[in-house]
């Protein structure tokens, strides 16, 4: 089983290589302006939530501290 800090990691990674990617194509001209949106309201929450995570996960299996609003 994964550690739950290397899951995050994972996450952080794989979300913020879609908000970058969707910049990219955008960027480039074949990624339309609303589907770009679309993309960054689903990824980038996930990829800022997953990083505050993995910040603030131990190495041990414990809970993750709570991080504030």
């Amino acid at each position: 089983m994964m550690a739950r800090k290397q899951k995050m990691a994972i996450l952080a990674l794989l979300s913020g290589s879609v908000c970058l990617l969707a910049g990219v194509l955008h960027t480039i001209g074949t990624f339309d302006l609303v589907a770009a949106g679309i993309v960054l309201i689903i990824a980038f929450p996930a990829f800022v939530l997953s990083l505050f995570a993995l910040w603030m996960a131990g190495e041990h299996a414990g809970d993750i501290p709570f991080m504030g609003y």
